[in-house]
């Protein structure tokens, strides 16, 4: 086991989730879900790395809400959690109390990782199997500190594959950060 920061994981689960082809902004909700299910203990990063395939082929804009249910055919909860939490902020908005099915969910333990984003919305979150209920309340929000304890053959997995993100190192990418190529390849001048 190896001590890993919140920032070393913050941005290792970013890079990975920005191989995802999902609608610009939905990485940064998916990484904060991520980090508060790790944070509460539950086996986020493990699932990061196996369920990987079935993360990066989520369609986050497939998910609808009807008749008190969340859909997620199949996509993985902490790929649905954002929307999950934002449609009962919207309804605490307009009552004391809201709920929502969650049908569907890959890795359905993981919707428990909305409790903590309860505190931030005024609101307290619960799970019970697929029910997720939220309440208003006045709870102060609670930052998690700390650092995660992590398996060292699981992190070595997940920063392999949070480097694929990054551009390869080259000649021209050491000459000219913030320079453009042009199709071809070549050096097209300074981008500035």
């Amino acid at each position: 086991m190896i001590a890993l920061t919140r920032r070393e994981a913050r941005v290792t689960v970013a890079r990975i989730l920005r191989q995802a082809a999902w609608p610009t902004g939905h990485e940064p909700a998916v990484t904060a879900a991520v980090l508060a299910a790790e944070g509460l203990g539950l086996p986020a990063l493990v699932s990061l790395d196996h369920d990987w395939p079935a993360i990066a082929a989520s369609d986050p804009r497939r998910l609808q809400a009807a008749d008190g249910a969340v859909d997620c055919g199949g996509m993985h909860a902490l790929v649905a959690l954002p929307f999950i939490v934002d449609l009962l902020v919207e309804r605490l908005a307009r009552d004391d109390r809201a709920s929502v099915r969650v049908i569907g969910a890959a890795r359905p333990d993981l919707l428990a990782a909305i409790q903590a984003f309860g505190p931030r919305h005024g609101a307290a979150f619960s799970v019970d199997g697929t029910a997720v209920s939220a309440v208003r309340a006045d709870a102060p929000a609670r930052a998690l500190h700390g650092d995660f304890a992590v398996d060292a053959a699981l992190w070595q997995r997940l920063c392999t594959r949070a480097e694929a993100y990054l551009v390869p190192e080259s000649e021209i990418s050491r000459r000219h950060a913030g320079s453009s190529l042009s199709a071809d390849g070549s050096d097209a001048g300074d981008a500035g």
